[in-house]
């Protein structure tokens, strides 16, 4: 388990930030090409959870839960990443992306209050101001990638549900990785919560014209599944073990800005000046929660 800890949090929350500004593309992509978009999230989950239990198997012999973890993976865990997918995807079919960018903007806060009511951490008060700073920061990235932001209440209220439900996933993982290696959490968390995913998207699978669905579409399937939710979950419940679920929310609103980078890069889109911006102050917001970042001790005057 030593391993674990022998690459820093910051350089890990990075990769993952890569990865998953590529994935946001990659799985759009997937999704709006033949796949039903529910379908397309039960089936990644159910391939992960498949390839998580191998591992688990394989190095552990088992991939069972402790009894008196059962609680918590079923009721934060599972249930919060069932409903995080559902919420998430009628979110960006209601609202515009800028909008659901925004709201995600305010990760950091839920991870905060939450991690405070079930004593998993208490945010210091640099956290909060860097939390501050990083919304600003969201929402500069969000108003100039897009000229409209907006979208219908119900698409708003999907973007905080997908918020809170990821909040709690994420103080959920703190609480477990102590107890199980990222391959367990993974393969027990997956699975579960890919069979009311199967539940749900079970019209979808029905109804969707498989022979419509391009080769792209399924290489952005197996992209996402295996780097993109494999490897990427095993660096995020890394990450959370080693430097806190507090600092690594902060990192997550950094993937609003990647995300409109590889727009650039991969799909010829344009970088705004105030997108630009906005990426400065997503990482001035990371770079106050460094320990080695000390803040003014003297009031600050404007």
């Amino acid at each position: 388990m030593g391993v674990r800890h022998r690459i820093p949090a910051d350089v890990l929350l990075l990769v993952i930030v890569a990865i998953w500004s590529c994935n946001f593309s990659v799985n759009r992509y997937g999704a709006t090409h033949g796949f039903d978009p529910i379908a397309y999230a039960a089936l990644r989950y159910l391939l992960a959870g498949v390839i998580f239990g191998a591992i688990a198997l394989r190095l552990e012999g088992s991939i069972r839960p402790r009894r008196e973890d059962l609680f918590v993976l079923g009721a934060f865990a599972i249930l919060g990443t069932f409903v995080n997918q559902i919420a998430f995807f009628t979110a960006i079919h209601l609202a515009t992306a800028s909008t659901v960018a925004l709201a995600f903007g305010a990760l950091p806060a839920f991870v905060g209050l939450i991690g405070i009511a079930q004593r998993v951490e208490r945010p210091t008060v640099r956290h909060w101001l860097a939390t501050i700073v990083s919304f600003g920061g969201v929402a500069l990235v969000a108003i100039g990638g897009s000229t409209e932001l907006s979208g219908q209440l119900g698409g708003v209220l999907m973007a905080l549900l997908a918020v809170i439900t990821f909040a709690l996933y994420t103080i959920s993982l703190a609480r477990l990785s102590a107890n199980y290696s990222p391959y367990r959490l993974s393969a027990m968390i997956s699975l579960g919560a890919s069979i009311p995913l199967l539940a749900a998207g079970s019209h979808g699978f029905a109804t969707m014209d498989w022979g419509a669905v391009t080769g792209l579409a399924w290489g952005s399937l197996a992209y996402s599944t295996t780097i993109g939710f494999v490897i990427s979950n095993i660096l995020w419940i890394t990450a959370i073990d080693t430097g806190g679920p507090n600092r690594a929310s902060l990192y997550v609103n950094l993937q609003v800005f990647g995300g409109a980078a590889v727009g650039v890069l991969l799909l010829g889109e344009s970088l705004s000046t105030l997108q630009i911006i906005g990426g400065v102050v997503i990482a001035a917001g990371i770079l106050l929660t460094m320990k080695r970042f000390r803040l003014p001790r003297g009031p600050v005057t404007e």
